[in-house]
């Protein structure tokens, strides 16, 4: 067991955050039985500017606020680890003052109009965002653009942006669950691009400098780097003159970026010490999961949103082990899962009610409730409970329609990961297409044949009532 002693150091369920990442749209059906694909791929424009620059407009004429997306590809796998954290520094720079208007400016007009201009990094891409009323658009785009094209870079406003994150990063340490995901993520990543964590560490962030911003700006405001998704009524023809004559004239610089290879995790037992895990630990299994474009992607989301109510019946409810237990969904071109285990009360026997867990489903049994006259569990097969929880699958789709602004997140996520910004429309088609083979053959290759590294952050006490050969396997595997 890998023991270190550090004096210091959000979530919905997997589906949920599965369809977060890939589902959300607006539009309605054409006809009670016309496609998802087919009612909404038609509300689409794309256009390219001079300097090849794409632009996505997705039309929707239900409501008056607009959201304008500038995306920079490469996230923070194109920045070092040793300065990890810059690009959300950077970005956040854009909106804080720039040739034409300074900070105060810009918070006054956003603040009077209800607006918003901010900005969302990830592993593989990061976004500079606009999101107004219709009416206040023309002259928030000026605001907008000027900040993408002309920042200011003023040094006191660099402070303020640079202590916010290192403020935010020392927050997250001193978390003991924000801590693990830490531990858990640099543990798997180790020697791999996403070892430079979007939002960076205390250490990385304090030796970030403005002029190490400006490079990185020099570097990201690259038309090779970009593209724009606008998701709202607009005037396709009017948004592709204002965004032509000015993202349009940014230089291609044909900037690399680097190749981001596939996950594979091991079996390994990582654990520290947290003084804020006083009483308690925070146990968190990482493992390979499919990626977006693959086809076991939507089985293993169902297979894990069963699995999350099997764990919740044993872990939380039968042993009362912990206070939260779920599978949570980290997709990307390097993608990964976490059987998160939230305050754990039962260090010593938590790992074994988690193969317990697993073991019912791996007999192809869901639990559908208590005997109130045993007690004992009734049981259902996956595919007597597989509508059910397809249906649901569906249901949170349409539910994800709610703003302009998750539209255009799925838009840009399917550009970046399924290679077209309307393939993530499919996705109703293809939960619809599930069998219950599908989700036991999904479930046995990335849970019963994963490999996982098991990462536990607790106190002393905790840390000592931790068997690592309790982690070498998981379910029948054991």
């Amino acid at each position: 067991m890998k023991h270190r002693t550090l004096a210091v150091a959000f979530l919905p369920i997997a589906l949920a955050a599965s369809l977060a990442a890939s589902c959300a749209t607006t539009g309605g059906a054409s006809g009670p039985n016309a496609s998802f694909y087919d009612a909404n791929a038609k509300t689409f424009t794309v256009k390219t500017l001079d300097n090849g620059v794409k632009l996505v407009v997705k039309k929707n004429e239900l409501n008056r606020v607009l959201n304008l997306k500038l995306v920079i590809s490469g996230g923070s796998a194109a920045i070092p680890a040793a300065r990890a954290g810059i690009e959300a520094v950077g970005l956040a720079m854009l909106s804080h003052g720039s040739g034409t208007y300074s900070y105060d400016d810009i918070q006054s007009m956003l603040y009077r109009k209800s607006a918003a201009i901010g900005s969302s990094g990830g592993y593989d891409y990061a976004t500079y965002d606009l999101n107004c009323i219709d009416k206040y658009f023309p002259e928030l785009f000026e605001v907008f653009i000027d900040g993408a094209m002309a920042p200011l870079f003023d040094e006191g406003e660099f402070e303020n942006v640079l202590n916010d994150a290192m403020q935010g990063a020392e927050e997250r340490f001193g978390d003991p669950d924000e801590y693990a995901r830490w531990l858990g993520t640099q543990a798997i990543f180790a020697g791999h691009p996403y070892a430079s964590d979007p939002n960076g560490s205390p250490e990385s962030l304090q030796s970030i400098t403005l002029d190490d911003v400006k490079e990185w700006y020099a570097q990201a405001l690259d038309a090779d780097r970009l593209s724009i998704v606008a998701v709202g009524n607009f005037d396709a023809e009017e948004l592709y003159g204002k965004l032509n004559a000015t993202i349009g004239t940014i230089a291609r610089k044909g900037g690399k970026l680097p190749a981001v290879p596939a996950l594979a995790t091991k079996q390994d037992v990582v654990a520290d010490v947290h003084e804020a895990a006083e009483g308690t630990a925070f146990v968190q299994g990482y493992f390979t999961i499919p990626g977006r474009a693959d086809p076991d992607y939507v089985p293993f989301a169902l297979a894990a949103d069963m699995l999350d109510d099997v764990f919740f019946n044993v872990v939380r409810e039968k042993y009362g082990a912990c206070y939260s237990i779920q599978t949570i969904f980290r997709p990307a071109k390097a993608s990964y899962g976490i059987v998160w285990v939230y305050q754990v009360s039962k260090p010593a026997e938590v790992k074994g009610y988690v193969d317990e867990a697993v073991s019912i489903m791996a007999d192809g049994k869901l639990i559908m409730m208590k005997d109130p006259a045993t007690g004992d569990y009734v049981y259902s097969t996956i595919a007597e409970r597989l509508e059910a929880y397809k249906n649901k699958y569906v249901n949170i789709v349409y539910a994800q329609q709610r703003t302009n602004a998750d539209v255009g997140g799925s838009v840009v996520r399917s550009m970046v990961y399924l290679g077209d910004h309307g393939e993530y429309l499919r996705i109703v088609d293809k939960i619809r297409a599930v069998t219950a083979a599908d989700v036991e053959n999904a479930f046995r290759k990335y849970i019963l044949g994963g490999n996982f590294t098991w990462v536990t952050v607790s106190d002393e006490a905790g840390l000592a009532e931790i068997d690592e050969a309790d982690y070498q396997s998981i379910g029948l595997r054991k």
